[in-house]
């Protein structure tokens, strides 16, 4: 996996709301990290409620007929999304750490929202937990997931047969006799022979477990067409004139099976409980998931992306805990949004007297130009003459007559922040907390 870059990212994938107000911009929302409402929002663990029975899709899907070419998610497909199944998200531990060290690197303070917004906007970037009572099924091989163990075994038959089996073709003998038409998919092209043929239940069954078992049967059987084209017939019929063979791979003993039937059958009594694991919680790459056969469990992971990235409070709060453990800080910067650094923000308690003139100049230049940055500071403040440190201890700033130094030694010091596009804020002194005087205060009801 490729590090992640803070810089080339530039943090746009933040809302309009949480970016900087424009010139053109009238108004603009303030010190919130959530954005503002636009109906009910839903929780992730309650993605499988019965009450998501559709999904809005384009005019043009909602016309179109299960027989036509193309993959698109219909009413009744998702109307079935799991009951009960929590998903929520992680970081994954390898983006994580790189993000962690472009902080420590830079000293700037970063939008934890923000982060975790990046972490969602890539597969490759997050991990997502599902956790359902009834119990999961996984495949050992890929980590793919799915709510029924029949369907994981048709997916290792699928995606992972050259494991298990190596087919063999071998000639066979021509079908004979007058053929007038042949099935054919619509969906792949797979010319499975006339209807009244032997071998078509078993080349239709193998061709809907193999390819299209992640959508209704009777739909799969809607894209099974007639065909009379005379070349399509002869074209079925030479590939009829050869057998398929499967040959074990991982059997002490040679052994050879002649169809699918034999292969599936031979699969579960041998394979099955070493590639097919069942429990109530599993942790999936979130590339893998992006790539679920199961469609109702994809689409509800899918809604839950969605949902966690208008407001990733969930995956927010695990950023937190992990920053934490690695050393960084978290607090609330301008706007009243949450921040990652390095630095620990603290208010200096200074004057014109126990600070050098550079440093004041400075804090004094940062307060009057809300927003500036460094290069802006630098070419309109000049160094003075002395350094010390500050009344509450702070370590003395470095020599005089350098303005670099003096504004790296404040945004080191967490005296002054600089946020990730490259601003800078004096931290203030908090307001003292005003006690009302004993004789002011309310007296208690007898």
């Amino acid at each position: 996996m490729n590090p992640i870059s803070l810089s080339a990212i530039d943090f746009q994938f933040l809302p309009e709301w949480a970016r900087e107000p424009s010139a053109k911009q009238s108004t603009a929302i303030t010190g919130q990290e959530r954005p503002p409402r636009q109906g009910k929002r839903v929780r992730n663990d309650q993605v499988g409620s019965s009450k998501r029975s559709s999904v809005r899709r384009p005019e043009k899907d909602r016309k179109a007929s299960g027989s036509g070419q193309g993959r698109f998610i219909r009413t009744q497909d998702v109307q079935a999304i799991p009951l009960g199944v929590k998903i929520s998200f992680l970081p994954e531990p390898r983006a994580l750490e790189s993000v962690a060290e472009q902080i420590r690197s830079s000293i700037r303070a970063y939008p934890l929202f923000g982060l975790a917004r990046m972490f969602l906007d890539k597969p490759e970037r997050h991990h997502v937990r599902l956790q359902l009572p009834v119990g999961l099924h996984q495949c050992t091989i890929c980590n793919s997931v799915s709510l029924d163990g029949t369907a994981v075994i048709a997916h290792v038959l699928k995606r992972h047969r050259n494991l298990f089996y190596q087919e063999e073709r071998q000639p066979t003998e021509t079908p004979k006799g007058n053929f007038a038409s042949v099935a054919r998919c619509t969906l792949n092209g797979t010319i499975l022979g006339p209807t009244n043929h032997h071998a078509y239940q078993a080349n239709l069954m193998r061709l809907y477990k193999t390819q299209f078992a992640h959508i209704p049967f009777e739909r799969f059987k809607q894209s099974v067409v007639s065909v009379r084209d005379p070349e399509i017939i002869k074209k079925w019929q030479e590939e009829a004139a050869w057998k398929t063979m499967y040959k074990c791979l991982q059997m002490s003993e040679s052994g050879t099976l002649n169809s699918e039937i034999e292969v599936e059958r031979h699969f579960r009594e041998n394979h099955a409980a070493r590639t097919v694991r069942a429990g109530q919680e599993f942790i999936v790459e979130g590339e893998v998931c992006h790539q679920l056969e199961h469609l109702q469990l994809a689409t509800a992971i899918r809604l839950a992306r969605e949902n966690e990235a208008r407001f990733p409070v969930n995956l927010a709060g695990r950023l937190r805990e992990n920053f934490f453990k690695m050393g960084l800080r978290v607090f609330k910067g301008k706007k009243g949004m949450q921040f990652v650094s390095l630095v620990r923000p603290r208010p200096l308690v200074v004057d014109a007297n126990n600070v050098s003139e550079g440093i004041w100049a400075i804090l004094q230049w940062i307060k009057a130009n809300p927003g500036c940055e460094r290069k802006t500071v630098l070419k309109n403040v000049s160094s003075g003459t002395d350094s010390v440190g500050g009344s509450d201890g702070t370590p003395p700033a470095p020599e005089a007559g350098n303005s670099p130094q003096d504004l790296h030694w404040l945004i080191r010091q967490g005296h002054v922040i600089e946020y990730y596009d490259g601003t800078l804020e004096v931290v203030f002194q908090p307001p003292a907390k005003s006690k009302l005087p004993q004789s002011s205060r309310p007296k208690a009801l007898s």
